[in-house]
């Protein structure tokens, strides 16, 4: 209440991109690049906190501290032991066979993640082949000669086109962004 009453340059955004599409996500990384005031970003989405953020602030053991590295920085300090589980004598040995674990770890994520990640290129091939002719149709939709009378039927066309090609992009476009979630809901569960 007290920041709404002093009416600050801020924004207080929750997971922002969840349900939107490419498009607007894209918007809106341009958006908050451009917004000058203060912005406090809570999200799983990699692309726009690299896009967007000029500071990291990590929350652990109930302290808010400025984090010095990037979003791959925070990844390898997630994957590190705390002091507190390593026994003093041990340390060397832990932190070798740790190193060994996690690049198995690593290995074994990756060959899991794999068919995910081959299934999201896929679906961002074809909507990359989509976009083109759906672009070419809206063209020649805008060109006022189509809608003459002496056109129908080849508006008719071009309209059933559009209609199949929006479907499929859509439908694809929905694909992307729910295998998307599902790999950063795994890539945030896995070690």
């Amino acid at each position: 209440a007290l920041l709404i009453y002093q009416k600050p340059n801020l924004l207080l955004l929750d997971e922002p991109t969840n349900h939107l599409d490419l498009d607007m996500r894209h918007a809106l990384s341009l958006a908050l690049q451009d917004y000058t005031g203060a912005m406090v970003l809570v999200s799983h989405d990699r692309h726009l906190i690299r896009a967007v953020s000029d500071q990291l602030i990590l929350v652990d053991e109930g302290k808010a501290t400025p984090f010095d590295g990037d979003l791959d920085a925070y990844r390898q300090w997630l994957l590190q032991p705390k002091k507190d589980e390593v026994n003093g004598d041990n340390e060397a040995n832990i932190k070798t066979q740790n190193k060994k674990a996690q690049r198995q770890q690593q290995a074994e994520q990756r060959k899991k993640l794999q068919p995910l990640q081959n299934k999201i290129k896929k679906l961002e091939s074809l909507m990359d082949k989509l976009n083109p002719e759906y672009e070419q149709l809206q063209t020649q939709l805008a060109d006022a000669d189509i809608y003459q009378a002496e056109n129908k039927d080849r508006l008719q066309k071009l309209l059933q086109q559009q209609a199949q090609i929006k479907k499929q992009l859509d439908d694809h476009e929905e694909n992307w962004m729910a295998l998307s979630e599902e790999l950063e809901q795994l890539k945030h569960v896995m070690p």
